[in-house]
């Protein structure tokens, strides 16, 4: 565009000089190396550990918290997904083997269209069942409207600030 506004008279110039851009490495991604995975568990294991928390309170929220971060590495929800998951959302856990020979339990989840991204319903199947049977068996809260990673009552959610905060 410039070039064709020198050679016309309408400017003065024939170029911008811009600074180069940097363009980073394409072939890595946003995504945990498995180092970064280990460590990340490594620092969960110890946030959530008895002599980390004050009270049994702390701790059950604590817990919960860690769940939800290892639970949305595992799945690649997006945390408005992950924050309006309820107990009907989880479709059923299966048990797989990995090329590792280890076990791993897969869970089947219904992402609804009003709480996905794209508005459309899907169903998938990811890593982590564990933690949402892990999650299931230490609250109180089980019915099938009650939030996943619910705040005081099961049919409210917990805090966004409370996750940011931790």
């Amino acid at each position: 565009l410039m070039r064709f506004a020198y050679r016309r008279g309408y400017a003065a110039f024939d170029a911008f000089d811009f600074a180069a851009l940097k363009i980073r490495d394409a072939s890595r991604r946003d995504t945990f190396t498995l180092d970064e995975y280990d460590s990340l568990v490594k620092a969960l294991n110890t946030y959530v550990s008895k002599s980390s928390c004050g009270d049994g309170n702390d701790q059950q929220q604590r817990l919960m918290i860690r769940d939800c971060i290892l639970i949305g590495s595992n799945t690649m929800l997006r945390v408005g997904e992950l924050w309006q998951l309820t107990w009907a959302d989880i479709v059923e856990y299966s048990k797989h083997t990995n090329d590792a020979g280890h076990a791993v339990t897969l869970v089947a989840i219904k992402v609804r269209a009003e709480t996905a991204k794209t508005r459309k319903a899907i169903l998938i199947t990811v890593r982590g069942g564990e933690y949402f049977q892990r999650l299931y068996a230490r609250t109180q809260f089980k019915d099938k409207s009650d939030y996943i990673f619910h705040g005081t009552t099961g049919k409210d959610r917990l805090s966004k600030r409370v996750l940011y905060d931790a």
